[in-house]
Protein backbone atom coordinates (compact mmCIF):
# COMPACT_ATOMS: atom_id res chain seq x y z
CA UNK A 1 0.00 0.00 0.00
CA UNK A 2 2.56 2.47 1.15
CA UNK A 3 4.61 1.12 -2.35
CA UNK A 4 1.62 2.44 -4.48
CA UNK A 5 1.46 5.81 -2.36
CA UNK A 6 4.97 6.50 -2.70
CA UNK A 7 4.71 5.95 -6.59
CA UNK A 8 2.48 8.43 -7.23
CA UNK A 9 4.15 11.03 -4.96
CA UNK A 10 7.65 10.78 -6.27
CA UNK A 11 6.76 9.95 -10.22
CA UNK A 12 2.86 11.26 -10.90
CA UNK A 13 2.75 8.15 -13.53
CA UNK A 14 -0.43 8.54 -15.83
CA UNK A 15 -0.97 4.41 -15.02
CA UNK A 16 0.42 2.06 -13.08
CA UNK A 17 0.44 -1.53 -14.21
CA UNK A 18 -0.01 -4.53 -11.43
CA UNK A 19 1.37 -7.74 -12.21
CA UNK A 20 0.23 -10.23 -9.35
CA UNK A 21 2.02 -13.79 -9.16
CA UNK A 22 0.09 -16.91 -11.33
CA UNK A 23 -1.44 -18.27 -7.90
CA UNK A 24 -2.57 -14.83 -6.13
CA UNK A 25 -6.32 -13.75 -5.76
CA UNK A 26 -7.28 -10.61 -7.55
CA UNK A 27 -10.05 -9.60 -5.22
CA UNK A 28 -8.08 -9.40 -2.73
CA UNK A 29 -5.77 -7.24 -4.36
CA UNK A 30 -8.60 -4.85 -5.19
CA UNK A 31 -10.28 -5.10 -1.89
CA UNK A 32 -7.26 -3.16 -0.78
CA UNK A 33 -7.41 -0.81 -3.38
CA UNK A 34 -11.00 0.25 -2.86
CA UNK A 35 -10.50 1.07 0.74
CA UNK A 36 -8.61 4.21 1.89
CA UNK A 37 -5.89 5.12 1.90
CA UNK A 38 -5.66 4.23 -2.08
CA UNK A 39 -9.29 4.25 -2.73
CA UNK A 40 -9.13 8.25 -2.80
CA UNK A 41 -5.99 8.18 -4.76
CA UNK A 42 -5.94 5.62 -7.73
CA UNK A 43 -8.92 4.92 -10.09
CA UNK A 44 -9.15 1.58 -10.93
CA UNK A 45 -9.22 0.25 -14.66
CA UNK A 46 -9.36 -3.31 -16.10
CA UNK A 47 -8.71 -5.84 -14.55
CA UNK A 48 -6.73 -8.42 -16.98
CA UNK A 49 -6.34 -12.03 -16.57
CA UNK A 50 -4.57 -14.99 -19.29
CA UNK A 51 -5.46 -18.39 -19.49
CA UNK A 52 -3.19 -21.14 -21.16
CA UNK A 53 -6.18 -22.34 -23.93
CA UNK A 54 -3.82 -25.33 -24.45
CA UNK A 55 -3.61 -25.82 -20.60
CA UNK A 56 -6.73 -24.67 -19.00
CA UNK A 57 -9.17 -27.80 -19.55
CA UNK A 58 -6.08 -30.37 -18.02
CA UNK A 59 -5.39 -28.71 -14.94
CA UNK A 60 -9.09 -27.14 -14.15
CA UNK A 61 -9.81 -29.86 -11.77
CA UNK A 62 -6.28 -29.54 -9.67
CA UNK A 63 -6.38 -25.50 -10.19
CA UNK A 64 -10.30 -24.76 -9.63
CA UNK A 65 -10.09 -22.66 -6.68
CA UNK A 66 -7.63 -20.19 -7.93
CA UNK A 67 -9.52 -20.44 -11.93
CA UNK A 68 -12.75 -19.55 -10.75
CA UNK A 69 -11.06 -16.97 -8.27
CA UNK A 70 -9.09 -15.30 -11.05
CA UNK A 71 -11.97 -15.92 -14.03
CA UNK A 72 -14.82 -13.84 -12.08
CA UNK A 73 -12.89 -11.33 -11.30
CA UNK A 74 -11.59 -10.28 -14.64
CA UNK A 75 -13.24 -7.69 -17.20
CA UNK A 76 -10.77 -9.14 -19.83
CA UNK A 77 -9.96 -12.46 -20.56
CA UNK A 78 -6.92 -13.50 -23.05
CA UNK A 79 -7.20 -17.19 -24.19
CA UNK A 80 -3.57 -17.43 -24.74
CA UNK A 81 -1.47 -20.09 -26.99
CA UNK A 82 -4.58 -20.54 -29.01
CA UNK A 83 -2.31 -21.15 -31.53
CA UNK A 84 -1.12 -24.64 -29.59
CA UNK A 85 -4.83 -25.41 -29.14
CA UNK A 86 -7.08 -27.34 -31.22
CA UNK A 87 -10.02 -24.84 -32.57
CA UNK A 88 -12.36 -27.71 -30.32
CA UNK A 89 -10.02 -27.54 -27.25
CA UNK A 90 -10.35 -23.55 -27.47
CA UNK A 91 -13.63 -23.69 -28.38
CA UNK A 92 -14.41 -25.48 -24.75
CA UNK A 93 -12.18 -23.45 -22.94
CA UNK A 94 -13.91 -20.37 -23.91
CA UNK A 95 -17.26 -22.20 -23.26
CA UNK A 96 -16.26 -23.16 -19.73
CA UNK A 97 -14.56 -19.39 -18.42
CA UNK A 98 -17.70 -17.87 -19.98
CA UNK A 99 -20.05 -20.08 -17.61
CA UNK A 100 -17.64 -18.57 -14.92
CA UNK A 101 -17.89 -15.13 -16.37
CA UNK A 102 -20.71 -13.93 -18.56
CA UNK A 103 -19.87 -9.96 -18.58
CA UNK A 104 -15.96 -10.30 -19.58
CA UNK A 105 -14.88 -9.33 -22.97
CA UNK A 106 -12.50 -12.44 -24.17
CA UNK A 107 -10.17 -12.53 -26.68
CA UNK A 108 -8.11 -15.47 -28.56
CA UNK A 109 -4.50 -14.21 -28.38
CA UNK A 110 -1.12 -15.85 -29.74
CA UNK A 111 2.15 -14.54 -26.78
CA UNK A 112 -0.43 -12.28 -25.06
CA UNK A 113 -0.51 -10.12 -28.43
CA UNK A 114 -2.98 -7.25 -27.83
CA UNK A 115 -3.66 -3.80 -28.82
CA UNK A 116 -2.78 -1.93 -25.92
CA UNK A 117 -4.81 1.03 -26.52
CA UNK A 118 -8.14 -1.22 -27.42
CA UNK A 119 -7.22 -3.26 -24.15
CA UNK A 120 -7.91 -0.11 -21.84
CA UNK A 121 -9.21 2.50 -23.67
CA UNK A 122 -11.52 0.58 -26.87
CA UNK A 123 -12.56 -2.59 -25.17
CA UNK A 124 -15.12 -2.32 -21.92
CA UNK A 125 -16.80 -5.24 -20.43
CA UNK A 126 -20.74 -5.95 -20.54
CA UNK A 127 -21.05 -4.90 -17.05
CA UNK A 128 -18.48 -2.68 -14.21
CA UNK A 129 -15.81 -4.86 -12.77
CA UNK A 130 -16.94 -6.63 -9.25
CA UNK A 131 -14.81 -7.91 -6.15
CA UNK A 132 -15.24 -11.55 -6.27
CA UNK A 133 -17.30 -13.46 -3.64
CA UNK A 134 -16.40 -16.06 -1.35
CA UNK A 135 -16.56 -19.74 -2.45
CA UNK A 136 -17.07 -22.88 -1.51
CA UNK A 137 -14.03 -24.35 -2.87
CA UNK A 138 -10.89 -25.65 -1.12
CA UNK A 139 -8.35 -23.25 -1.45
CA UNK A 140 -4.94 -25.19 -2.40
CA UNK A 141 -2.12 -24.87 -0.39
CA UNK A 142 0.93 -24.60 -3.06
CA UNK A 143 4.23 -25.35 -1.70
CA UNK A 144 7.67 -24.68 -3.80
CA UNK A 145 10.88 -26.29 -3.46
CA UNK A 146 14.26 -25.36 -4.88
CA UNK A 147 16.02 -28.03 -6.54
CA UNK A 148 20.40 -27.57 -7.39
CA UNK A 149 22.80 -29.73 -8.80
CA UNK A 150 26.45 -29.68 -10.44
CA UNK A 151 25.67 -32.25 -13.36
CA UNK A 152 24.54 -32.32 -16.73
CA UNK A 153 21.41 -33.05 -18.26
CA UNK A 154 20.07 -34.16 -21.43
CA UNK A 155 17.38 -32.03 -22.56
CA UNK A 156 15.47 -34.85 -24.55
CA UNK A 157 14.85 -36.69 -21.45
CA UNK A 158 14.20 -33.74 -19.59
CA UNK A 159 11.61 -32.72 -21.68
CA UNK A 160 10.25 -36.29 -21.70
CA UNK A 161 10.10 -36.14 -17.66
CA UNK A 162 7.97 -32.67 -18.04
CA UNK A 163 5.50 -34.39 -20.26
CA UNK A 164 4.93 -36.53 -17.49
CA UNK A 165 4.36 -34.40 -14.64
CA UNK A 166 0.96 -34.32 -13.47
CA UNK A 167 -1.18 -30.97 -12.85
CA UNK A 168 -0.18 -30.29 -9.32
CA UNK A 169 3.21 -29.74 -10.51
CA UNK A 170 2.14 -25.71 -11.42
CA UNK A 171 5.52 -24.65 -12.28
CA UNK A 172 9.31 -25.79 -12.84
CA UNK A 173 11.63 -22.39 -13.79
CA UNK A 174 15.44 -21.77 -13.28
CA UNK A 175 18.40 -22.76 -15.04
CA UNK A 176 19.81 -26.08 -15.91
CA UNK A 177 23.14 -27.81 -17.60
CA UNK A 178 22.05 -29.50 -20.79
CA UNK A 179 24.52 -30.68 -23.36
CA UNK A 180 24.86 -27.60 -25.09
CA UNK A 181 25.03 -25.69 -22.10
CA UNK A 182 23.13 -23.61 -19.73
CA UNK A 183 19.77 -22.73 -20.49
CA UNK A 184 16.61 -20.68 -18.85
CA UNK A 185 13.69 -23.56 -18.21
CA UNK A 186 10.73 -22.25 -18.00
CA UNK A 187 7.43 -24.83 -17.72
CA UNK A 188 4.31 -24.00 -16.83
CA UNK A 189 1.04 -26.40 -16.74
CA UNK A 190 1.92 -28.51 -19.72
CA UNK A 191 4.05 -25.84 -21.60
CA UNK A 192 7.86 -26.12 -21.22
CA UNK A 193 10.43 -23.36 -23.34
CA UNK A 194 13.89 -23.12 -23.40
CA UNK A 195 16.21 -19.97 -23.56
CA UNK A 196 20.12 -20.54 -23.88
CA UNK A 197 21.53 -18.11 -21.31
CA UNK A 198 25.21 -17.29 -20.55
CA UNK A 199 25.36 -17.73 -16.88
CA UNK A 200 27.33 -16.94 -13.77
CA UNK A 201 28.11 -19.87 -12.71
CA UNK A 202 27.16 -23.72 -14.16
CA UNK A 203 25.27 -25.15 -11.90
CA UNK A 204 21.79 -26.04 -12.49
CA UNK A 205 18.80 -24.13 -9.99
CA UNK A 206 15.41 -24.95 -10.18
CA UNK A 207 12.23 -23.54 -8.61
CA UNK A 208 9.71 -25.84 -8.45
CA UNK A 209 5.88 -24.86 -7.70
CA UNK A 210 2.82 -27.49 -6.76
CA UNK A 211 0.09 -29.28 -4.51
CA UNK A 212 1.11 -32.38 -2.88
CA UNK A 213 4.54 -32.17 -3.82
CA UNK A 214 6.55 -35.61 -3.46
CA UNK A 215 9.75 -33.59 -3.69
CA UNK A 216 12.26 -36.91 -3.08
CA UNK A 217 9.71 -38.81 -5.69
CA UNK A 218 10.60 -35.76 -7.97
CA UNK A 219 14.06 -35.73 -7.60
CA UNK A 220 15.28 -38.93 -8.17
CA UNK A 221 13.39 -38.97 -11.05
CA UNK A 222 14.44 -35.66 -12.46
CA UNK A 223 18.20 -37.20 -11.80
CA UNK A 224 17.38 -39.98 -14.26
CA UNK A 225 18.02 -37.90 -16.84
CA UNK A 226 21.61 -37.12 -16.18
CA UNK A 227 24.37 -37.50 -18.54
CA UNK A 228 27.45 -39.10 -17.62
CA UNK A 229 28.65 -39.34 -13.54
CA UNK A 230 25.88 -38.18 -11.70
CA UNK A 231 27.43 -34.51 -9.48
CA UNK A 232 26.22 -33.10 -6.13
CA UNK A 233 22.08 -32.28 -5.96
CA UNK A 234 20.39 -31.04 -3.14
CA UNK A 235 16.60 -29.64 -2.90
CA UNK A 236 15.88 -27.21 0.16
CA UNK A 237 12.95 -27.51 2.12
CA UNK A 238 9.29 -26.93 1.22
CA UNK A 239 7.57 -23.27 1.91
CA UNK A 240 3.56 -23.20 2.43
CA UNK A 241 2.95 -20.26 -0.39
CA UNK A 242 -0.55 -19.50 0.54
CA UNK A 243 -3.01 -20.63 3.44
Amino acid sequence: VQGLLDLKKDYSPDRIFIEPTGIAEPGRLLSALYRPPLEPEFRIDQTVIVIDAASFLRCYKELEYLYVMQIKTADIILLNKADLATKSVTDKTEKAVRALNSRAVILRTEQSRVDLFNLFEGIKPAAPSSIAAGTKLKQPVFESFSFKSNSTFSQAKIEKFLDRQTANIFRVKGFIRVEEGMKLLNYTAGQTEWEPFEPTDNQTTLTVIGARLVRDKWISQINQAVIGKKGESHAKSEHILNR
